[in-house]
């Protein structure tokens, strides 16, 4: 599953969002996620090194 946090402001972003699935996915009986975050380490490079 693909989801996207970087909503700013108030305009429309690419969807589904990241707090908006986290917060169905108890009601689809899911108990436990992992999360990877691969847009971090490719527009972070400096961090990683």
């Amino acid at each position: 599953m693909t989801t996207f946090q970087s909503r700013f402001g108030r305009e429309e972003w690419l969807k589904p969002y990241t707090d908006h699935t986290l917060k169905a996915l108890p009601e689809q009986g899911l108990k436990s996620v992992q999360i990877v975050c691969p847009g971090f380490s490719s527009d972070c490079l400096e961090t990683v090194l």
